[in-house]
């Protein structure tokens, strides 16, 4: 296993969630951390609770531009981790061609822009690592767009840890999550939505960030695992 001690480590979309805690495990474990993200106050409000070593860059992931200039000004990087992705809810009769391309850009998008500029300044033993969803094995109503875009990125990683060889690509698929965005998506509703998706995972609850971002600090650590998908789930598929 690869120590993380002195590694430079970029999570893009680390202002909060599983991006926020991997940022703040990987700091744990003596790293140094730069975290991305499009909304400013939040990306503040996360480079000071996580500490003032902390490099925070304003930047969209499908913005190829604006992460060109984050991975110029950082230098040489030992591990990227890229949590971006949105999941469009809507029948397939009523989807748009901008529906499947934001979520296309978010997911698969934002993974290429990483390993093709990424890959340029990454010292050996380097890593990449994306984040899926179940939905890539398991559809849900409504979500086909999502699905699909989150099977893609599987695929694009799997080929792209050939390509990129000996540097690693990974991805980490989670069951559900409690984030943040299940307090913008639910509010006060949110205990309730929470309780009924527990009772549909095995180990009754849902997961919380860390135990996330641990297994993408493995995935950067263990210098043997490329081209995989790791499934944390809570036995969501089990069933």
């Amino acid at each position: 296993m690869q120590s993380l001690k002195n590694a430079n480590i970029v999570v893009i979309g680390g202002s909060s969630g599983v991006g926020l805690e991997t940022a703040r495990l990987a700091l744990d474990a003596g790293a140094q951390v730069t975290i991305t993200g499009r909304d400013e106050s939040r990306l503040e409000s996360a480079r000071a609770g996580l500490g003032h070593d902390v490099k925070a860059w304003r930047a969209d992931a499908t913005d190829e531009t604006s992460m060109a200039e984050l991975f110029e000004t950082i230098g040489e990087i030992d591990h990227v981790a890229v949590l971006a992705g949105v999941q469009p809810v809507s029948p397939i009769t009523e989807l748009t061609v901008l529906q499947l391309r934001d979520a296309m850009e978010q997911r698969v998008w934002a993974a290429a822009v990483a390993c093709r500029l990424g890959a340029l300044r990454m010292r050996p033993g380097g890593s990449f690592t994306f984040c899926s969803g179940v939905s890539s094995v398991r559809p849900r109503r409504d979500r086909s767009f999502g699905a699909a875009a989150t099977a893609a990125l599987e695929s694009f990683a799997r080929a792209a840890a050939v390509d990129l060889a000996p540097l690693r690509v990974n991805v980490l698929c989670p069951g559900p999550i409690d984030t943040p965005v299940l307090d913008r998506a639910y509010g006060a509703d949110k205990p309730r939505v929470v309780a009924s998706i527990a009772e549909r995972v095995p180990l009754g609850r849902i997961a919380h960030p860390a135990e996330i971002a641990d297994a993408i600090l493995f995935l950067m650590c263990n210098t043997y695992v490329t081209g995989t998908t790791l499934v944390v789930d809570g036995g969501v598929l089990l069933v």
